[in-house]
């Protein structure tokens, strides 16, 4: 009965409530429960022109064992080294917590890593198929750990 939009929604206005760096300013692209193409997506990440943008997502597996964070980046020469730098930072705080384990960031051919002009990071915070993971990720606290831990990420 959980959907993953529904709890990264409610992550990412946490993060916007919280934000209260001047120097950064948070849009998000899906406000509400709406469906965007990914084609139109990344034309308003163009237009918009940012200096980062995280895309944030709750991963599913299978084998319910399966957890943690990780990351993914384009493999776009021109984005590739602040992107590793800035998805290494954010898996390392919002793991440092010790309730989510820490997985991975690693390179993927996802349409928006490939055809957005910026930094970019395919952030996937915990699975909703494990227990643990799914507990926390749903939890108000572990939703307001998360979205701190973002935030401290782009310090």
């Amino acid at each position: 009965g959980l959907e993953e939009k529904a709890i990264t929604e409610a992550i990412d206005r946490k993060i916007k409530e919280q934000n209260n760096n001047e120097n950064v300013e948070i849009v998000l692209i899906r406000d509400g429960d709406m469906s965007m193409n990914l084609t139109d997506r990344v034309t308003i990440i163009n237009k918009l022109k940012p200096d980062l943008v995280l895309s944030i997502h709750i991963n599913s597996n299978l084998n319910m064992k399966v957890n943690g964070v990780g990351a993914y980046i384009s493999s776009n020469k021109a984005f590739y080294e602040e992107s590793k730098k800035m998805a290494v930072i954010a898996v390392d705080k919002i793991t440092s917590t010790g309730k989510l384990t820490k997985r991975y960031v690693s390179e993927a051919p996802f349409h928006i890593l490939k055809y957005a002009n910026c930094n970019m990071v395919h952030l996937e915070i915990g699975f909703l198929s494990n227990e643990n993971d799914r507990n926390y990720i749903t939890s108000e606290e572990g939703q307001n750990e998360i979205a701190t831990k973002i935030l401290e990420s782009l310090k």
